[in-house]
């Protein structure tokens, strides 16, 4: 998998490993699913380690993720078989992480119980997880068997519209810096142009300038007192302009910029 699959399994064992504990604010009936979350709380405000071990398989939890991703509908691709073991090492290092170094910000992902099954040996609890940078939640499902002294959680289910939604933004992030650079490097072009023409290009074709892959630039206007072009991707919702000189859009900085969604 490249680079952004593994941000997208080690964010999602984030949004795990606070799911995994932040329940207690709900009552909990003795010997129940919800009691172990309580008690696995108790063991991650305390830095317990063996106690988070005692009511969370962190290796089981992690090898669910990467499966999780690497089935997700359309959203990841095939993923390399030979990658599933250095990926489960990773997410496991990303829930540990989580649950000694970030309570704060998992507290804030946490939008509430979704329901709870139990059936004989095995419990599925439904929690509402708040996306990262986004007002949308995902109900996810952490996987719970019956263990000695309680329950544990060994697995996650559902996990993929989660991850689906975290690409989707991690792309349009991706695509909004390719543009922002290609607009920068259009500016330097421009000078290079008008340099030796006393006047600003008024397409790319006279530049011979070429954008980044899936990247559309075009120069909306040009003269000799300044010039302005728009990008966008493709595959994107965002565009993104820059002005120069009388080109400069009222409110917009000299070669400056400015992206929208």
């Amino acid at each position: 998998m490249s680079r952004i699959h593994l941000a997208l399994l080690t964010g999602g064992a984030l949004v795990i490993a606070g799911a995994a504990f932040i329940t207690w604010r709900t009552r909990q009936g003795r010997g129940s699913p919800l009691e172990s979350l309580q008690q696995l709380e108790h063991a991650v405000r305390a830095k317990d380690r063996p106690g988070i071990e005692q009511f969370l398989d962190v290796r089981r939890t992690a090898e669910s993720v990467v499966d999780e991703a690497s089935s997700a509908a359309g959203a990841l691709g095939a993923a390399d078989p030979s990658l599933k073991p250095s990926l489960i090492i990773a997410v496991q290092q990303s829930i540990w992480t989580a649950l000694l170094d970030s309570l704060a910000t998992l507290e804030g992902r946490y939008q509430g119980l979704a329901g709870v099954e139990e059936r004989g040996e095995v419990a599925r609890v439904g929690v509402r997880i708040r996306a990262v940078d986004a007002d949308s939640a995902f109900v996810v499902h952490l996987r719970m068997e019956r263990a000695a002294g309680g329950w544990r959680v060994v697995g996650i289910e559902d996990l993929g519209p989660y991850l689906q939604a975290s690409l989707g933004r991690r792309q349009e992030r991706a695509h909004e810096a390719e543009m922002r650079s290609d607009l920068r490097n259009l500016v330097t072009a421009q000078e290079i142009y008008f340099a030796g023409h006393a006047t600003y290009a008024p397409s790319l074709e006279a530049l011979t300038y070429a954008p980044s892959p899936g990247v559309r630039l075009e120069i909306l206007a040009a003269s000799g007192t300044g010039w302005r072009a728009v990008a966008r991707h493709e595959t994107g919702t965002a565009e993104c302009r820059i002005g120069v000189g009388t080109g400069v859009r009222p409110g917009d900085g000299d070669r400056e910029v400015k992206c929208e969604r």
